[in-house]
């Protein structure tokens, strides 16, 4: 644009992910001075003896403040503090408890499919479960590594007339 006078230019951009981003632009002279300002600095950068680095795109850590809470003045921020503990706690058990039950389920469900082929569907008393199996596509490569094939299954139970 700037070299041959034109009335519009391309400035392409390589993002992230290797992503090449082309962006038209109708002619600026403010743009093309930005442009030359840049393209200035980056070779002196790269002429000087000593390489001159771009300063450091990190923005400035925000402060800390640290408050000590008086004994008595605001006990609800104590209880919220330990119910938020506890919950915590009681949240990791369930997680624990509720692999160690899938991964029994899945076991038993395997043992009616010892050849892995089909989806399992099986009803007892109010509840019904299905043991889907999903499958991945192979998927060509691209920039990251070709994937095989693959599948996984996927449990659903439901409660009642559903």
């Amino acid at each position: 644009m700037m070299c041959v006078k034109a009335d519009w230019g391309v400035i392409a951009k390589l993002g992230p992910k290797m992503r090449l981003g082309i962006y038209p632009y109708f002619r600026n002279d403010e743009l093309c001075q930005m442009i030359l300002e840049a393209t200035d600095d980056f070779w002196r950068r790269c002429d000087a003896e000593s390489p001159i680095y771009y300063p450091e795109l990190v923005k400035e850590k925000t402060g800390e403040k640290n408050v000590e809470v008086a004994d008595g003045i605001n006990t609800d921020i104590e209880q919220l503090a330990k119910d938020y503990l506890a919950c915590k706690d009681a949240s990791n058990q369930q997680s624990s408890a509720k692999t160690e039950v899938r991964d029994a389920l899945e076991l038993y469900l395997a043992s009616l499919d010892p050849e892995d082929k089909h989806t399992i569907h099986a009803t007892t008393g109010d509840y019904k479960i299905t043991w889907q199996k999903v499958l991945k596509k192979a998927q060509p490569e691209k920039l990251v590594p070709a994937k095989p094939e693959s599948y996984h299954r996927k449990l659903i139970i439901t409660k009642g007339d559903n």
